[in-house]
């Protein structure tokens, strides 16, 4: 059942079973992808997630972090 696909077919099995709450058996009959390669790609995908919002959640603090100081030298 193994076949080639694209990034964008990619993006959408993960939409498909993310968003739409679809099982992984459900996303390898509507898009002829192996269980394995869909399960593969939401859990990539949930990772990558996970990463980015670390990222932002340490760019906020650090923001804060910066807007502080710049006051405390405001101040005196």
């Amino acid at each position: 059942m193994s076949r080639k696909t694209t990034l964008e077919e990619r993006i959408e099995v993960v939409e498909y079973v993310t968003n739409q709450k679809h099982s992984y058996s459900e996303a390898t009959e509507r898009f002829q992808v192996s269980y394995q390669q869909a399960r593969s790609w939401v859990l990539k995908a949930n990772l990558r997630i996970r990463q980015l919002e670390g990222q932002v959640a340490d760019m906020k603090l650090l923001e804060e972090f910066v807007k502080k100081y710049q006051e405390l030298q405001r101040k005196g």
